[in-house]
């Protein structure tokens, strides 16, 4: 049983529906890691009791306790406290496949100055994450999202370089891994992709889900100053569809079928690059077509939607 000098942190917070099934990844990997270090935000679920209860011989298990119930100050506290020098990190709700951490290893070579990233696939097991999915990685490479911090691997000086993750205080999102990615390129890292270490990722399952989601999203992204940088295509395509309502409501009604196409072009542009859009029967990608079509709606509206929670709270004086 092959075993390196690793360190693997988790954040959890309420994880009870997924911990389990990473642990269980986890410690079936064919390279083991010494020990799991879990930051947990005093979960009121079984979150805590699954994981105490989890028996392993092989690996070690370590439950942390912290304050905060952000992402960022989850992966501080782990990082913080692993043994070993060269820590990698995963998400509850992603779920590394069996050589995952093997690949991830094989790419740094022990080379400080490389931060190795994972590729991260949508787990697609019903029709809304079929749909949802393909939004995902369909203007990527059609099947999995990299760079993602649920999967990296890197030396423990890399983090203390370029400043940890950012924290929230009151457990908001706040681009934590955006941020967290930006600087190790500003820091001028050797930046890996290893396609070969997949994990797939439990994503939004409701289309209430997804609105929190992307709600949440757009608030940290609109709150830290990455707004542009991620939601630029948001606002042209809302301009798009603004121009194409007032021409029909004011010159011709005709106008209305610019506006469908446009809108199911832009559904279209997502569906052609995922793979299983590709194999889908003829059924399937009419379904996936009509799920996508509203779930473009929905993101549109809760990135909206967080811009005014954003304004809200600044008009209130809130402070993170």
């Amino acid at each position: 049983m092959k075993k390196a000098s690793i360190s693997v942190v988790i954040p959890t917070y309420n994880e009870e529906s997924t911990i389990a099934t990473v642990l269980e990844r986890l410690t079936s990997q064919s390279l083991l890691p010494k020990e799991i270090l879990i930051s947990d935000s005093h979960s009121s679920d079984n979150t805590r009791s699954i994981i105490r209860n989890y028996k392993t011989d092989h690996v070690s298990i370590i439950l942390l306790d912290r304050i905060g119930k952000c992402r960022g100050s989850g992966r501080n506290e782990g990082i913080d406290k692993a043994s070993n020098e060269i820590i990698a990190l995963v998400d509850s709700g992603i779920y590394p496949e069996k050589d995952w951490l093997e690949q991830l290893y094989s790419s740094y070579s022990g080379d400080k100055d490389k931060v190795i990233f994972g590729a991260v696939k949508p787990l697609i097991n019903s029709k809304i994450t079929r749909s949802l999915g393909s939004f995902i990685v369909g203007k990527v490479n059609g099947e999995s999202i990299i760079p993602s911090v649920g999967s990296m691997l890197f030396h423990k000086e890399v983090w203390n370089d370029v400043g940890k993750f950012k924290e929230s205080s009151k457990g908001k999102y706040v681009v934590e891994d955006l941020d967290f990615i930006a600087k190790i390129k500003q820091k001028g890292y050797e930046i890996i992709f290893n396609f070969k270490a997949c994990s797939n990722w439990e994503i939004s399952k409701s289309y209430q889900e997804i609105y929190k989601r992307f709600s949440n999203y757009s608030q940290g992204t609109f709150e830290n100053g990455l707004f542009m940088t991620w939601h630029l295509g948001t606002i042209r395509n809302s301009i798009i569809y603004i121009s194409f309502l007032f021409l029909s409501f004011t010159l011709n009604l005709n106008f209305l079928i610019l506006f469908f196409l446009f809108h199911s072009l832009r559904t279209f542009s997502y569906l052609i690059r995922t793979k299983w859009y590709k194999k889908g029967s003829v059924i399937e990608k009419t379904v996936d077509f009509f799920n996508l079509s509203l779930i473009l709606v929905i993101i549109d509206f809760s990135t909206y939607k967080g811009i005014f929670d954003s304004f809200l709270r600044s008009t209130k004086g809130y402070k993170d």
